[in-house]
């Protein structure tokens, strides 16, 4: 009589690999927070005024630095750079300006949690690496950084700690800046749009009046997403009230 040898570990395994498969497929492991190829545009709503209002941003032109071999961001046809990155990922501002905030240090794209830093000498933000996620951006699971930055603390405050309310910034892995939370009444702005080589996602030309064309309501995804202890919910109706 043959007999029959059953094998129910092997199973298991294989049940493990493909649930593994179809849970992180999509997760996006290359880290780059800050693209800068030609033609990549992001498309934002702003808020509040957020019933008509967009803010779409386009790279235009990028020089490498013959000097450093750092990289000279310029974005919608403006004639001097929006951003230099250095040769280890770090992103400046306005970094041919000659005011307080010019030449800032606004991002690491290398920091790890927690870490800080100065925005530059002469001026007294301070910038810091708050968490570090796996967030939905646009149907994609991406890594992202959430740099907590504001002025520096008097003496008698906790270093780790702002002189006022602290602004974030979240940077997605191959998205870039994609979700702003400042004071009011500051902008907001949240990415609802993306183009970068053949990738187009989400609404990058649709101006809406919601007044006449939308349902009862909308409700967008929630950021920070996971969250701990708070998160913000933006929604938008079809009247003011």
């Amino acid at each position: 009589m043959k007999s029959i040898v059953k094998k129910p570990i092997c199973k298991v395994a294989l049940v493990i690999f493909i649930f593994s498969q179809i849970g992180f497929a999509q997760v996006d492991t290359v880290e780059n927070y800050f693209p800068t190829k030609v033609g990549t545009t992001w498309v934002y709503r702003l808020y509040p005024d957020y019933s008509k209002e967009r803010e779409r941003v386009t790279i235009t032109k990028e020089i490498i630095s013959a000097i450093d071999g750092s990289h000279l961001v310029f974005v919608n046809g403006n004639d001097k750079p929006q951003y230099r990155i250095d040769t280890i990922g770090n992103v400046y501002n306005d970094p041919l300006g000659t005011g307080m905030y010019s030449n800032t240090l606004i991002f690491k794209q290398k920091a790890n949690k927690l870490e800080a830093w100065a925005a530059s000498d002469s001026s007294k933000r301070i910038f810091r690496i708050k968490d570090i996620i796996i967030d939905r951006i646009l149907g994609r699971f991406v890594k992202s950084k959430i740099v907590e930055w504001g002025s520096q603390p008097p003496p008698q405050y906790p270093k780790d700690t702002f002189a006022l309310a602290s602004k974030w910034d979240y940077y997605a892995s191959g998205f870039g800046l994609y979700f702003v939370i400042v004071e009011p009444p500051s902008t907001e702005r949240i990415l609802i749009g993306f183009i970068s080589g053949k990738d187009t996602l989400g609404d990058i030309t649709r101006v809406v009046d919601f007044k006449s064309n939308q349902s009862s309501f909308i409700l967008y995804q929630n950021y920070p997403n996971p969250f701990n202890s708070s998160t913000t919910v933006l929604y938008e109706l079809k009247y003011e009230q």
